[in-house]
């Protein structure tokens, strides 16, 4: 059973920040609630430690619309949830990388081996081409 990346999230954030800030680690932990039905396709990144925070994500150029739509809300969800004034606002690196499901990867296919000289291309062709005299 695959798991998406929005139940990954907390685990992998458990796990990587032991000794960060506790707060950011509570983030982190409720990145679902936080982020809604963008969880999964916003990857957090730091949080800076100037006052009044901001929350660095990475996210593709369609759901970083979204989250500078939303941030407000966002940001009101991460005052209710680790305490006012933790992260002020929210500053979208994007990506160009999409959610690929497994069926969409392309097979693999084997392919000729490559010819090491010239000579050995030119007499690999030869044997494919037909030759009317």
């Amino acid at each position: 059973m695959s798991k998406s990346l929005a139940q990954l999230v907390p685990k992998i954030a458990r796990s990587s920040l032991k000794g960060s800030d506790s707060k950011q680690v509570l983030i982190w932990q409720n990145w679902d609630h936080i982020l809604g039905p963008f969880a999964g396709k916003v990857t957090p990144h730091t949080i800076t430690k100037t006052p009044g925070g901001t929350l660095i994500v990475h996210a593709d150029s369609n759901t970083a619309l979204h989250i500078q739509y939303h941030e407000p809300q966002i940001l009101e969800r991460i005052t209710a949830l680790a305490g006012a004034d933790q992260i002020v606002r929210i500053k979208v690196i994007k990506t160009f990388m999409a959610p690929v499901s497994a069926s969409a990867v392309p097979k693999a296919t084997k392919t000729a081996p490559r010819a090491k000289t010239l000579e050995d291309a030119l007499a690999s062709l030869e044997k494919h081409l037909v030759i009317k005299k």
